[in-house]
């Protein structure tokens, strides 16, 4: 029996701390993929990396992890897709292959951890010296594997997140930082979550709600950047068209 609790009752603070949430886990899960690739290109150059890099990363998706449970309810029976009993959100389909995506990167750097100990009892020229660095090189492809799992399943996220302001902040506010981490253009990105007629509703929001916040330098920052998606001064809400450089 499928457990479906979507209109169930939700908490108000788990309501409140949403957005927050979900811009944390998913800004921390890109930084810390990007990290891992850094790790990753190090490691199959024969370059050795150590116990406490491997441990950061895994603080790191510990974190990711804690937050996504925070507002999203746990899975405790896979196969019956019965969730825990909780005032929180039901993960979606593609919110429960994040997670699931982030639980298996735990298990996957847990188990990197303990090759990387073990290996250091061996000398280079020992058969288990060999033998484990087998394991460690196939285990390290896999976590680079989720991770990249992880960043598509974030973009297919990022349509079902538009009117997520935070996350939409964090992305108009680190243009060049978010291309690179999803390994495509800034614009691409907004046109799959606006779509191409509506890219200029992605930095109006966004400037709206840094002047509503009293960060009228951001907002003005925002909104210069945006300001080459203007088609009409229809387009402009009012209490921000008279921020917008240039405009009267």
């Amino acid at each position: 029996m499928i457990d479906d609790f979507r209109n169930r009752k939700i908490s108000p603070y788990v309501i409140d701390i949403k957005d927050w949430k979900i811009t944390n886990s998913l800004t921390n899960l890109l930084k810390v993929g990007d990290e891992f690739n850094v790790l990753f290109d190090t490691f199959v150059k024969d370059v050795d990396i150590t116990l406490t890099q491997l441990r950061q990363i895994h603080k790191t998706l510990t974190e990711v992890q804690r937050d996504l449970h925070t507002v999203f309810r746990r899975l405790i029976e896979p196969k019956k897709k019965r969730f825990e009993n909780a005032a929180k959100f039901t993960p979606n389909d593609n919110e429960m292959r994040l997670i699931i995506t982030v639980e298996l990167l735990l298990h996957k750097l847990v188990i990197a951890q303990r090759q990387k100990n073990s290996i250091e009892f061996y000398s280079e020229s020992s058969d288990g010296f060999l033998e484990t660095y087998e394991s460690i090189s196939s285990n390290m492809v896999k976590i680079k594997a989720l991770f990249d799992e992880g960043r598509r399943v974030m973009r297919i996220l990022l349509p079902e997140y538009k009117n997520n302001i935070l996350l939409v902040s964090w992305i108009l506010e680190n243009r060049e930082k978010a291309a690179v981490m999803f390994n495509e253009s800034i614009e691409v990105l907004l046109v799959e979550m606006f779509g191409r007629e509506k890219l200029a509703e992605a930095y109006l929001k966004v400037g709206e709600y840094f002047l509503a916040s009293g960060w009228g330098y951001r907002a003005k920052s925002i909104l210069a950047e945006g300001a080459k998606y203007w088609i009409t001064s229809e387009q402009y809400h009012p209490s921000i068209t008279e921020k917008v450089p240039g405009k009267k």
